[in-house]
């Protein structure tokens, strides 16, 4: 059955969230150097162990599997923590939220640099508890401090965050495990964190102003609730594959570099942390080059109808029917508005929707 759902009209010249100047100049000034140190922290977090693994796992007397365990922790623990991300922002604020989460990786740096194998693992879940409410918190902060034009750009800087981490963390263990040993690595980079924590704290009367401190913690069955609706759906089961096997090569690829490097090809760690750096680094130069040939038009038309067709997905879930085919032919319209500058005025929704299963919508 194929359906065409009525046109949507989205009128009105876009703003961004906040008004021009409802912000101090600072705040909306530091908000990406300071989400970007943040975002780079953690994700330094996590790399840090896996660059210092040949000499953190020698007095344990653990081989590169050790590695694997290492990761599949830290993920674990960041597939709980991410969708608490949202709750976490709402009650303690962005700003808040994420001081708390470069806090719990910092903690697990320290246990990770005992040579103990429990405290290493409880360490490793405490890197990925956190993890994963960085994402979620940092996005609020930029969302209410950046102009809409320029939001493709400012995220993907944002985002250039998580390859910057894997190119501090190569850059700077080789050196401090050759300095004093591997705990000593974990040691600095706990104390990049921490420098994130001190930093996020000169925008936390601005931008956590907005926290709901009396919000409750979901139930279970709500956090699984977006899992259900992924599972339910055979485009965004589909969708969450291809981006489970992208993620799975990624994290593998970084996360045995340096021991594959210097365990079997006889690199040092030096030359392996800078082999790891420069891998790292063609990722924050392709993502900025990606961010500044994007037209900001095309995307604020792509973003919209992505989000129609997400909650149009999470309508058709909970009533029952299955979509197998949606395809949208989305277009905005620039021109004029009332003070004489050129806005959109306008975005047109198009979609042309297939739908599968034995229970399909009626033209009512």
């Amino acid at each position: 059955m194929s359906a065409s759902p009525h046109r949507d009209g989205v009128s009105g010249a876009v703003q961004s969230a906040d008004s021009a100047g409802a912000l101090p100049a600072f705040t909306r000034r530091a908000t990406l150097p300071i989400t970007l140190l943040v975002q780079a922290a953690s994700s330094a977090a996590v790399i840090a162990p896996t660059v210092a693994a040949p000499r953190l796992l020698e007095p344990l007397q653990l081989g590169p599997t050790a590695v694997g365990l290492f990761v599949a922790l830290v993920y674990l623990a960041a597939m709980f923590s991410s969708p608490l991300g949202a709750h976490l922002v709402l009650r303690f604020g962005p700003v808040r939220g994420s001081q708390l989460a470069l806090l719990a990786s910092a903690l697990g740096l320290l246990l990770v640099a005992v040579p103990v194998a429990g405290l290493a693992a409880l360490g490793a879940l405490l890197i990925g508890l956190g993890y994963g409410p960085i994402t979620p918190a940092s996005s609020q902060m930029l969302a209410r401090t950046t102009e809409l034009r320029r939001y493709a750009l400012v995220f993907s800087i944002k985002q250039t965050g998580v390859p910057m981490g894997g190119v501090i963390a190569g850059l700077m263990v080789p050196p401090l495990v050759a300095w004093s040993g591997g705990a000593a690595a974990l040691f600095g980079t706990a104390g990049l964190c921490l420098l994130g924590v001190v930093l996020a704290s000169l925008l936390g009367r601005s931008l956590d102003n907005q926290r709901v401190a009396a919000s409750r913690w979901p139930r279970p069955s709500q956090l699984l609730a977006p899992v259900r609706l992924v599972l339910a759906q055979p485009l965004l089961r589909s969708l969450a594959g291809c981006s489970l096997v992208l993620s799975m090569v990624q994290v593998s690829l970084t996360s045995y570099f340096v021991i594959y490097l210097t365990g079997d090809l006889g690199w040092t760690l030096l030359a392996a942390g800078a082999a790891l750096s420069a891998s790292q680094l063609s990722g924050v130069c392709g993502r900025m080059s990606i961010a500044a040939a994007i037209d900001p038009e095309e995307a604020l038309v792509a973003s919209i109808s992505s989000c129609h067709m997400l909650w149009f997905l999470g309508l058709a879930a909970k009533a029952g029917f299955v979509v197998d085919r949606y395809d949208d032919q989305a277009f905005g319209v620039m021109e004029r508005n009332s003070r004489g500058k050129i806005a959109f005025t306008g975005v047109t929704l198009q979609p042309d929707i297939e739908f599968g299963g034995e229970r399909r919508p009626t033209d009512d």
